[in-house]
C-alpha cells in the first residue's frame, strides 16, 4: 500500500462484522491463497456482495489478480482503523 504506508508501519485493525456495511476506499487486511496477507483498498462491492481490492501503486497486484473476495468465517477481513508509522 506504499505511498499510504511505509516498510515497516504498524496497522490496528477490526474483523469486519458479518453483514456491516463496507467502507469504500479504506484499508483492509485479507489473507489470500496465492499472495499470502496484504493491505488493499476496498475499491467497490458487486451484487453478489463479493468485495474487489486494489493497491495504490502502479506495481501492485491488480485487483483482477486479486480477484473478488467473499468474507466468510474462515476467510475474513479486517478494515484498517489506524496506522501507526514506523520510527
Amino acid at each position: 500500500m506504499f505511498p499510504r504506508l511505509s516498510p515497516g508501519d504498524y496497522v490496528v485493525s477490526l474483523r469486519q462484522r458479518s453483514g456491516a456495511r463496507p467502507r469504500l476506499g479504506d484499508m483492509y487486511v485479507l489473507s489470500h491463497p496465492t499472495y499470502g496477507d496484504m493491505i488493499k483498498k476496498l475499491e467497490y462491492v458487486d451484487d453478489d456482495n463479493a468485495f474487489w481490492f486494489c493497491g495504490e501503486n502502479r506495481d501492485s497486484v491488480s485487483k483482477e489478480q486479486i480477484g473478488a473476495v467473499i468474507p466468510s468465517d474462515s476467510s475474513p477481513i479486517y478494515r484498517v482503523l489506524y496506522v501507526i508509522p514506523s520510527p
